[in-house]
């Protein structure tokens, strides 16, 4: 392998854990790996209050994810920014990509874990070394003490590993000590209770907060891949959310879009999700001769007046719902909690998501809609800064990681015969293509050429005809009682 290969490797973001066999064949077979170290960054930055309740809804998020999969870990232990799972080896491969998912974690290594006493750390680094080690390589070690009192300097440490190392390749004077621009870098952190060795940093997809349990808002999703990029980008930030899917064309019509899921499925630390399906089909047939030339804002403040209604009665109609179909829900899902020696309670609706951004609205255009023109409502809008372009390769790193994903979860699954990963997986796959964007996600079009969303007078005029219609909340709230929660896995 040429040293090119090698250079920075250890801090990049892979798009998929094959990459990592084709930096060192078999690295995880080699090494033996049972531990894993999970590094966050934004909790850090809290008061110590709010620091530790954030981690314990990290902690439970990685549980979650852990369980969904399958995967089973035999110990953990945190402190001080610090969070190691202890695995059996066969699993780690898996646990390693399930975790770069996980939102909140900033990166994971794999490690080798000792106790602090300093022959120990040697011998550790030594065997660690010697396993992926290459002849003609530079090597640097960083040490790194936390532990107090400890009675050796980093400077010390890293030099007596350097010269066992040589002693280990004395037949061979190509290998030399770089600190700054290694071939291969080797850090080594000692802490109160014991250290740990690696050499590998895998970046989070998504870093930034755990989801908390309180937590949720609500939605828009019209199968416009901005929805879901939407949606993803508030998990990321420490939200759950509701999708609030409102069927404008048949839904058969979205399948390729409707994979998009998938991506949730394996970021959103819960264990079932739901969403509110609601057609809102017959009210814009009924209402299009009058909106001809405003359909498009018609729809729209269909919509947000939809989500704004569902939460001012939001405990009594997600409840009514959920007894409407007989539905059992489990405490961990996107729509109830549990407070420990209490009881389950829904969680709190708050703000809405829309998906609409830079280039990406509905209808295309470039000014945004003056959003609070009718609504004092808090609006939440990830994409407002974000292209269609960025999104679409952000889509294409995600899936074709997953799929990756999937086909090594299968393969290990067959190998030990594991039916519930099978079962679980068999029709886990994505869908990517690029003209995801040119699907038309409606049958109804404004028969306006001028620029309505920015307009004052469309905009005076479409609001006297909403003025002159009778009961308009309540034929909405007809159709939200007409909905139902769809549980999409």
């Amino acid at each position: 392998m040429e040293k090119k290969d090698f250079v920075d490797y250890y801090n990049f973001s892979f798009s998929s854990m094959i990459q990592i066999n084709s930096i060192f064949p078999n690295y995880f077979e080699q090494l033996g790996f049972k531990d894993i170290l999970i590094r966050y960054s934004e909790l850090g930055t809290k008061s110590q209050q709010v620091q530790h309740r954030m981690e314990m809804a990290f902690l439970n998020s990685i549980k979650i994810q852990l369980r969904k999969f399958y995967i089973n870990y035999t110990n953990y232990t945190y402190e001080r920014g610090r969070i190691i799972f202890s695995f059996n080896k066969d699993d780690i491969q898996l646990a390693c990509y399930i975790l770069i998912f996980t939102p909140g974690v900033f990166s994971i290594s794999p490690i080798y874990k000792t106790n602090s006493d300093l022959e120990y750390i040697i011998k550790k680094t030594i065997s660690f070394v010697s396993k992926i080690l290459k002849p003609t390589q530079s090597i640097g070690i960083n040490v790194r003490i936390l532990k107090k009192d400890f009675p050796h300097s980093s400077k010390e440490i890293s030099l007596k590993c350097f010269n066992k190392i040589l002693s280990l390749f004395k037949n061979n004077n190509k290998i030399s000590f770089n600190l700054h621009n290694p071939d291969l870098k080797i850090y080594i952190e000692i802490r109160d209770k014991f250290a740990y060795i690696y050499s590998l940093k895998l970046k989070g997809f998504f870093p930034g907060l755990p989801i908390e349990k309180q937590r949720i808002s609500p939605a828009i999703c019209l199968y416009r891949p901005n929805d879901f990029y939407a949606m993803i980008r508030i998990i990321q930030r420490g939200q759950h959310i509701l999708p609030i899917i409102f069927k404008l064309r048949n839904i058969n019509y979205y399948s390729n879009l409707t994979s998009l899921w998938q991506i949730l499925k394996i970021n959103y630390p819960i264990s079932e999700f739901y969403a509110i399906e609601l057609d809102i089909r017959s009210l814009l047939e009924k209402y299009k001769k009058l909106f001809k030339e405003e359909i498009c804002l018609f729809c729209r403040y269909i919509r947000f007046r939809s989500i704004i209604l569902i939460k001012t009665i939001q405990k009594k109609y997600i409840l009514k719902l959920i007894r409407k179909d007989n539905l059992f829900i489990k405490k961990d899902s996107n729509i109830l909690y549990e407070i420990p020696k209490k009881h389950i309670k829904t969680r709190f609706l708050r703000g809405i998501v829309d998906g609409e951004g830079e280039g990406i609205y509905c209808p295309n255009n470039p000014i945004i809609w003056k959003q609070n023109l009718m609504f004092d409502e808090i609006i939440i809008q990830p994409n407002i800064s974000i292209t269609k372009e960025e999104i679409l390769n952000h889509f294409q790193i995600w899936i074709e990681s997953i799929n990756n994903f999937r086909e090594l979860i299968l393969q290990e699954s067959n190998l030990n015969k594991n039916q519930d990963k099978i079962y679980y997986f068999k029709n886990f796959n994505l869908i990517y293509n690029e003209n995801i964007f040119n699907y038309k996600i409606c049958d109804f079009k404004s028969e306006s050429s001028v620029d309505m969303f920015n307009n004052e007078e469309i905009l005076k005029s479409f609001q006297k005809k909403l003025e002159n219609i009778k009961n308009l909340d309540e034929q909405i709230i007809n159709i939200l009682y007409q909905g139902k929660l769809t549980k999409i896995f």
